[in-house]
């Protein structure tokens, strides 16, 4: 295991799952992910300052600040003075002068962050499951392949574990959005990376540890079993074997190269439910 900044670790040559699991998509997309990086959104974000405050909270307190509110900045007759308006927009420049390097959250950001917090330390199984080692980088070469892989864990404990959040964190809900996000296939490829990087043997399968992200900020723990493992398995050995004859070939086709069969839906050709009247139209 490495702890390495972003920088190195973006710099580092190898092969991660959020690129990979475009492949399952298309090799294009693979390529289309490498060439145009996905933009920094406001949801992204969000989960990058959740993700440190969880792991890494000192870090967190060193790394963004709260902005204050500081009233109306528009000095628009009958909502404030002009003097007003500028006084608050001079306040506001000499705090984002004050805190400058640093990430910036608005204060119901703040609030949502603390909620989702506050929720994972009041779970027990939760808080046990991040309370090994932190955003540790994993570096190792599989073996099927020879490729170059890295991964940056959440936590590490008695095996891996990954931090999601989720509108709905119930077990019928969430292990359908796991099976839709290929959750199985990364901690797959996380589980084999820490085996292969001969830095320790799990004594435990992955966990998910999913946090709902609105009220009333539920918290789930799953712990993935051994035919989801050989699933992800199989999955992302398929995305890396892929890759390998895209690079060699140096072809990168989309999701139908060929004429494919249309795949309608099952009530689309079902002759009982296939019937429309004419007032439909």
């Amino acid at each position: 295991m490495n702890t390495l900044t972003d920088a190195e670790y973006a710099a580092t040559k190898a092969i991660n799952w959020s690129s990979l699991k475009h492949m399952a998509t298309s090799p294009m997309a693979f390529q289309h992910s490498l060439r145009n990086p996905e933009p920094e959104t406001e949801a992204r974000a969000l989960g990058t300052a959740l993700h440190c405050a969880i792991l890494e909270p000192l870090v967190f307190r060193q790394r963004y600040a709260i902005m204050p509110d500081f009233g109306d900045l528009r000095a628009t007759e009958g909502r404030t003075t002009k003097e007003q308006g500028k006084a608050n927009k001079e306040a506001r420049a000499r705090w984002l002068e004050e805190h400058k390097g640093m990430e910036i959250l608005t204060a119901e950001d703040s609030e949502r962050i603390a909620n989702m917090s506050a929720a994972v330390r009041g779970h027990r199984a939760a808080l046990a499951a991040i309370a090994g080692a932190t955003e540790q980088v994993v570096l190792w070469k599989d073996a099927l392949t020879g490729l170059a892989c890295k991964g940056r864990l959440d936590a590490i404990t008695e095996g891996v574990c990954d931090v999601k959040t989720a509108v709905d964190v119930s077990p019928r809900a969430f292990g359908f959005a796991a099976a839709k996000y290929l959750y199985h296939g990364q901690l797959a490829f996380y589980h084999d990376g820490l085996i292969a990087s001969s830095r320790m043997v799990p004594k435990r399968l992955p966990l998910l540890v999913a946090i709902q992200s609105r009220a009333p900020w539920d918290v789930a723990v799953y712990n993935l079993q051994s035919e989801h493992i050989e699933a992800g398995r199989m999955l992302y050995q398929r995305l890396l074997r892929r890759l390998v004859e895209c690079s060699a070939a140096d072809w990168w086709p989309g999701v139908a190269p060929e004429i494919m069969p249309l795949q309608l839906p099952s009530w689309a050709i079902n002759a009982e439910t296939n019937h429309f009247e004419s007032e439909d139209f």
